[in-house]
């Protein structure tokens, strides 16, 4: 049976369907993206540095 008579999966027959699906996944994507960033960022800019954090080897003397 050549492939010309066969008929057409779903997908294939309405593909601006599948396209509408991509674009949604892709923007509920970016939507977690964004809210991960924000809340990344804000967590760090409410934090007060650690004082027993300063100087460059403080994170190594403290290891010790």
């Amino acid at each position: 049976m050549p492939l010309a008579n066969k008929e057409k999966p779903e997908v294939l027959r309405r593909p601006r369907r599948l396209l509408m699906l991509v674009g949604t996944l892709l923007a509920l994507l970016l939507i977690v993206y964004l809210a991960t960033a924000a809340t990344g960022f804000l967590r760090t800019q409410t934090k007060s540095p650690d004082p027993r954090m300063t100087g460059a080897e403080a994170p190594l003397e403290r290891a010790m």
